[in-house]
C-alpha cells in the first residue's frame, strides 16, 4: 500500500513538472513571438507610439479618480488569472490555457519592445515601472493556476483514465486559488500606493 502511494506520488509530481515546463515553454514563445511582431512597426508608428507611452505613462500617475483608477487595475491583475482558473473546468482547457499562457507572454514582450524602442534605455526603464509589479504578480499567480487547470481540463477529457484523475486531484489543491487572491489583492493595493508616484519620478528624469 505504502509503495503504491509512492508511485502515485511520483507520477503526479513528474505530471506536474511536465505540464510546468510546456507552460514555462509556452510563455517563452509568446515573448519570442511578442519580439518578432515588434520588428513589424514602421517608423511613422514608432513615432505614434512614443506619444502614446508619454502620454499612458502620464495618465497612470493621475490619482484623481480612485474608483476608476481601481477598476482598472483589478481588470489588469485578475483577467488572465481568472480565465485560466474558469478554464480548468472544462476538456477543452487543454488548449485554452496554453493559448491564454501564450497571449500573456506575447503581450508582455510586445509592450516591453514597444517602450524599449520608443524610448530607449529610459524606455526600459518606464516598462519596469509600469509593468514590474504587476507582472511579477500576474505571471506567478496565472502559472500557478495554469498548471492546476491543466490536470483539472486533462481529468475532464478522462484521458489515462484513473491516472488522469489523480493527477488532476493532486493538481487542485485547495489552497492555490486562495493564495492567488491574496498576492493579486496585495498586488492591487501595492501598485495604487506605489507604482503613480514611481513612475512620477521616472517621468521627471526621462524629461
Amino acid at each position: 500500500m505504502k509503495n503504491d502511494r509512492l508511485v502515485r506520488a511520483l507520477d503526479d509530481a513528474a505530471a506536474f513538472r511536465a505540464r510546468l515546463v510546456l507552460l514555462c515553454c509556452v510563455y517563452a514563445a509568446g515573448g519570442l513571438l511578442g519580439m518578432l511582431a515588434y520588428r513589424g512597426v514602421t517608423q511613422d508608428s514608432a513615432v505614434q507610439l512614443q506619444d502614446y507611452i508619454r502620454h499612458f505613462a502620464v495618465l497612470s500617475t493621475d490619482t484623481a479618480e480612485p474608483a476608476a483608477a481601481l477598476i482598472s487595475v483589478l481588470v489588469v491583475y485578475f483577467r488572465y488569472p481568472v480565465l485560466v482558473y474558469l478554464a480548468g473546468f472544462a476538456a477543452v482547457g487543454l488548449l485554452i490555457v496554453p493559448g491564454i499562457c501564450l497571449v500573456q507572454g506575447f503581450s508582455l514582450a510586445f509592450a516591453v519592445c514597444c517602450f524599449i524602442g520608443a524610448l530607449g534605455r529610459d524606455g526600459l526603464l518606464l516598462a519596469l515601472v509600469a509593468f514590474g509589479l504587476r507582472s511579477f504578480c500576474t505571471l506567478a499567480c496565472t502559472l500557478c493556476l495554469a498548471v492546476s487547470s491543466m490536470g483539472r481540463a486533462y481529468a475532464r477529457l478522462g484521458a489515462g483514465g484513473k491516472k488522469g484523475k489523480r493527477q488532476a486531484t493532486t493538481a487542485q489543491v485547495a489552497w492555490q486559488p486562495v493564495f492567488c487572491l491574496v498576492a493579486l489583492l496585495l498586488g492591487v493595493a501595492a501598485e495604487l500606493c506605489m507604482v503613480p508616484r514611481l513612475l512620477q519620478l521616472a517621468l521627471a528624469r526621462i524629461s
